[in-house]
């Protein structure tokens, strides 16, 4: 039996609160800013699970001891908030599995649980929150991690589940190609449309250039991608699915939240400076981001 928390039950954390829930044989405890309903649902084309978690907490000072795992499931530019949760639920026999967008996960989360051992990872899951508890689950859920000895205990944990874990021995490379398709993904943000906007050739192209502005900056990183091989396959993503998909950027504008453009966008455009490569559709986007975002940006 494993003690497993998961804080943050939004889209993401509430399809991996659902998934351990359904393995009798762990503790649950859901960790939340707000209280949440008593009960998530997430609803997928498998069929609806139903997670009750053994305990729901609203205040970090309700923690008992620390648990096996944390999944850290909130935005990047949330972690700070995290630091009174990750205190009392980590200690040198716990692993945070990290599941945010962007780099730099370990170096994030690691001053917040200095004695645990800060697990990156790299999701896919197509979830959104459609009501009070409820989310919608649109495809597999993938993930992808160091092929290390906590990589390889992932594996195990979630196993019986339907969330797929990879062990990926090039991290780098994994994490910049999911980096850049999240670039692309701030054009849903400014536009405030789901993939349909892709149906539009104007669209595509500047998808494509924003992919291979970014694909450039994590070959310079030591990303190992061919600049335009990475672009093409993200449009063909874009372009194939389903029109009403969206992602977590653009549900976070829509919901007038704060949006992670800073850890994606703004992160690679100063990346990409540092190694002196052009990036103007970067630079145009990326003020518009900061201007649309939830937060009060200052300069």
């Amino acid at each position: 039996m494993a003690r497993i928390a998961v804080i943050g039950p939004g889209a993401v954390g509430s399809v991996f609160a659902a998934l351990v829930s359904e393995q009798k044989d762990h503790d649950l405890v859901v960790c939340a800013r707000s209280v949440p309903p008593d009960k998530i649902v997430v609803e997928s084309e498998s069929g609806t699970r139903v997670c009750i978690p053994d305990a729901i907490l609203a205040d970090p000072a309700e923690v008992g001891e620390p648990v096996d795992w944390v999944f850290l499931a909130i935005k990047a530019h949330d972690t700070a908030g995290a630091a009174r949760w990750l205190a009392g639920l980590c200690d040198e026999r716990t692993t945070v599995v990290v599941l945010q967008n962007g780099i730099g996960h370990q170096a994030r989360v690691a001053p917040h649980a200095p004695t645990s051992v800060v697990l990156p990872a790299i999701v896919w899951c197509p979830s959104e929150v459609v009501g009070d508890g409820r989310v919608s689950l649109r495809g597999p859920v993938r993930v992808g991690v160091p092929d290390s000895p906590a990589g390889s205990d992932l594996i195990d944990l979630l196993d019986p589940t339907e969330a797929r874990v990879e062990l990926v021995a090039d991290f780098t490379t994994h994490a910049w190609r999911k980096i850049c398709a999240n670039v692309v993904a701030g054009l849903m943000v400014l536009t405030e449309r789901r993939a349909e906007v892709f149906s539009l050739a104007g669209m595509r192209a500047l998808a494509h250039q924003l992919a291979c502005e970014s694909a450039s900056v994590g070959k310079a990183e030591g990303a190992r991608l061919d600049v335009r091989a990475v672009a093409d396959a993200i449009i063909a993503e874009l372009v194939s699915m389903p029109s009403d998909m969206g992602t977590s950027m653009l549900f976070d504008r829509l919901a007038g939240r704060p949006t992670e453009w800073r850890e994606i966008h703004g992160v690679v455009q100063e990346l990409g400076k540092s190694h002196g490569i052009s990036t103007p559709a970067l630079d145009v986007i990326v003020p518009l981001l900061q201007a649309t975002s939830g937060r009060q940006e200052q300069g």
